[in-house]
């Protein structure tokens, strides 16, 4: 039975009121009375003795509108108000603002009519002011099981000792419960960062052992970046991780506790009977802290519901796991995720003042970035393209030799022996040069490098032959220049000296005692890579 309380007493409603007109004109008893009604005898005292003084009986009452009733029987409660009372229809306008209450608005009030009405009487008129359209229904939401999995964090925190330091830590207290039947899961969590929300929720469903259709979590900043109940921008990573498990993330919309009815009522059960349970005792880590509150989930998923006659189990048991989904072989493991990352120019992207190397191919583009404990990885479109070792030096580079275009590639890797083996297979006296060539500056002999590369690119245009006899020829009369050979090889100098050819009989030119030999340029060459 529906009851107003007001001050003194209750407000009956008209129909109870009416009720009891009846039951005493059939010569019923106080006690009797009360017991069919269940209002005390003090009420229905006080209608009996008001229906006297206003000559009302029970077919008068029926006739009657409930106002009409209630300013009859309770004379009081709508009497005139005083000249400095308040607008009550504004104010009841205010009371649909998310921030103001029945107690704040009186506050208020008090604060501007220190001798005005009581408190009781001001939270009656306020309680009936305004038109009826004021009063927002609720629509009940009918359960499907299987179907979403309700989470939030309690605004009730715990706490541990620290057993170094011996000081409190406080920890938030995750909660998930089935929509359906309310099976609860609960542990203690260090934080709402997005490592311990979506850990916290990668153990809710292992302890569930199903899944979900939805995942309906409070529109925190961990789960959910910005809230709109049309189209919600949901953190990359709890959505990666609902996905794993083949979920969709549901977002309850904001400031209306409606929507998470059944998470707010369990929040508030969990809050006392387990934290109202555990409130005396002293735990000195986080784990010792949860597997208490283990301990007392178990006995509370088994405990009988006063309103279904069974257990949270056992309702789960018959609702929502026969529907739910079952969990894929492995658990989701934790990644950071940073979406929209710059491929700079270098074909790399940097992370935490590191630079980590992306296939050419990608200079420009726009990058996911899949960051766990130890690895880094770049994903495109959902394709992997590259992964990394994280690194920890500052300004430093991690570059994949496949992911250089081949130019870079070649001239990265550019170095005195692979121009040698080249410059070999043109012909020996080409060979013999460049090698004296380097070995005379192997500390700058870069520029040699180069120039060896000169005569290696003539041989696109020219036999390794027609190359061989050109450049042994211009060596032999002091041309050290490409542009010097070139031109003897377009003008056939070498071909039209009659006095000079070729042969194996021809000693390597440029050679003299200044010049140190082969073994000399090995062992500096490699004294110097290796001081590199």
């Amino acid at each position: 039975m529906k009851k107003e309380k007001s001050g003194r007493g209750v407000l009956l409603k008209a129909p109870i009121i009416t009720k009891i007109l009846k039951l005493r004109e059939s010569n019923l008893s106080m006690n009797e009375i009360q017991g069919i009604t269940r209002v005390s005898k003090g009420s229905v005292n006080n209608v009996l003795q008001r229906a006297v003084k206003a000559t009302i009986d029970s077919e008068k009452a029926k006739a009657m509108s409930e106002e009409e009733l209630k300013k009859t029987f309770y004379p009081k409660k709508f009497c005139e108000l005083p000249e400095d009372s308040p607008n009550f229809d504004d104010l009841k306008k205010e009371m649909t603002k998310a921030e103001v209450n029945a107690q704040l608005l009186w506050e208020e009030y008090q604060e501007q009519n220190p001798d005005g009405m009581k408190r009781s009487t001001f939270y009656d008129r306020l309680r009936h002011a305004g038109p009826e359209n004021l009063i927002t229904p609720s629509m009940h939401q009918t359960a499907k099981g299987g179907e979403k999995l309700m989470i939030d964090y309690s605004g009730l925190k715990t706490f541990y000792f620290d057993p170094k330091s011996g000081k409190k830590v406080m920890v938030e207290l995750f909660v998930a419960n089935w929509m359906a039947s309310s099976y609860l899961y609960v542990e203690a969590s260090p934080s709402q960062t997005m490592s311990d929300w979506v850990s916290s929720n990668v153990r809710a469903l292992r302890y569930f052992d199903c899944a979900p259709n939805y995942l309906v979590p409070d529109n925190l900043k961990s789960g959910v970046i910005k809230a709109d109940f049309y189209d919600p921008t949901i953190n990359r990573t709890y959505e990666e991780m609902a996905h794993h498990y083949d979920c969709e993330v549901l977002p309850a919309r904001a400031r209306k506790p409606q929507d998470k009815a059944s998470v707010e009522s369990n929040v508030k059960f969990v809050q006392t009977h387990i934290l109202g349970r555990l409130r005396n005792r002293n735990f000195g880590s986080l784990r010792e802290l949860n597997e208490a509150i283990w301990e007392l989930l178990a006995q509370v998923n088994e405990r009988p519901m006063q309103r279904y006659h069974c257990s949270r189990k056992e309702r789960f048991e018959a609702m929502d796991r026969p529907v739910a989904k079952p969990l894929p072989v492995e658990d989701f493991h934790f990644q950071k995720i940073k979406d929209h990352v710059l491929v700079g120019d270098d074909h790399h992207v940097v992370y935490d003042h590191h630079y980590y190397s992306v296939p050419w191919r990608f200079t420009g583009s726009r990058v996911e970035l899949w960051i766990s404990e130890k690895v880094i990885q770049v994903y495109v479109d959902r394709d992997r393209v590259a992964s990394h070792v994280i690194s920890t030096q500052n300004g430093g580079y991690s570059t994949n030799d496949q992911h250089q275009p081949p130019n870079h590639l070649f001239v990265r890797n550019l170095n005195p022996l692979w121009v040698l083996s080249q410059a070999k297979k043109i012909g020996p006296q080409t060979h013999e040069i460049i090698r004296n060539m380097i070995s005379a500056k192997p500390r700058h002999c870069e520029v040699a490098i180069r120039k060896g590369l000169g005569m290696i690119e003539l041989t696109r245009d020219y036999s390794n032959e027609r190359v061989e006899s050109a450049v042994a020829w211009a060596h032999l009369h002091g041309m050290i220049r490409i542009a010097d050979i070139r031109n003897v090889l377009k003008q056939k100098i070498d071909l039209n000296d009659k006095e000079w050819s070729l042969s194996k009989d021809t000693p390597p030119p440029c050679k003299h005692d200044n010049i140190r030999g082969a073994e000399q340029y090995k062992t500096t060459y490699t004294n110097s890579n290796q001081k590199g």
